[in-house]
């Protein structure tokens, strides 16, 4: 990767050259009592067009707070490859867990594993590189509602998805948890699904991943080829 930065008033624009993936572009503007964020967007949005750039050729990766020593700031990141899935996610009306299964488009969804009464996705939206999420079939936003069944699958299957991550990409650790509800960070709160997040030494913790300030290394479909192959070899014994 090569970093090139400008600083530009209250702008620091990082433009970072990755190899097979493209450009990403990343915005900070320093924000203060003289600033509110939405001034700081106008701001970071104008500079693109001095750039040379057009917003609708980029997908927001994050518009985020990030506080640091100088105080409040707004990181804007775009990278290139979400714009497909973001144009996706406009057509999937309703339970977006329920839809990604029902459709039957495991490619395009990225659907990785179904097993009796759970499915495996990939998170588009990845916090780590190999990040799933694993939720039942069955439309229930809390694991008290599972059935015994349900309940045992879900984590046979969470257990299937750790073997199939590390076959992958050897990591180091793993974050395994759920949201439940708006107020714990659940984005789609109505439909269960359990976080199986991959972790490696010198990465960042798990507050910072969550707050969505991270570019990820690979390709989501390169991503998706592997960690499909990794669940095929764990589930035939493969090597």
């Amino acid at each position: 990767k090569t970093r090139s930065i400008f600083r530009i008033g209250p702008t620091e624009v990082h433009l970072d050259e990755v190899e097979g993936l493209g450009t990403f572009l990343e915005l900070e503007v320093k924000t203060g009592p003289g600033l509110s964020p939405e001034e700081a967007l106008k701001i970071a949005r104008e500079l693109l067009v001095k750039l040379g750039l057009r917003e609708e050729d980029l997908v927001p990766y994050s518009y985020g707070d990030i506080m640091s020593k100088e105080g409040a700031g707004l990181k804007v990141l775009w990278a290139p490859w979400r714009m497909a899935y973001i144009t996706r996610a406009h057509e999937l009306e309703g339970c977006l867990f329920c839809k990604l299964y029902e459709e039957g488009r495991d490619e395009e969804n990225k659907v990785i594993h179904r097993g009796r009464t759970c499915y495996v996705v990939l998170n588009i939206y990845p916090y780590n590189t190999g990040h799933v999420m694993v939720a039942p079939y069955r439309h229930v936003a809390d694991p008290t509602g599972l059935t015994d069944e349900e309940l045992l699958d879900l984590w046979k299957t969470v257990n299937l998805a750790i073997r199939a991550i590390r076959r992958a990409y050897g990591p180091q650790g793993f974050n395994i948890g759920i949201n439940l509800g708006r107020v714990a960070g659940a984005g789609v709160e109505e439909h269960l699904h359990v976080h199986v997040v991959p972790r490696w030494l010198g990465d960042t913790n798990f507050m910072p991943v969550l707050a969505d300030t991270k570019v990820i290394s690979q390709h989501i479909d390169e991503m998706y080829e592997a960690l499909r192959r990794a669940f095929r070899e764990e589930l035939t014994g493969g090597s």
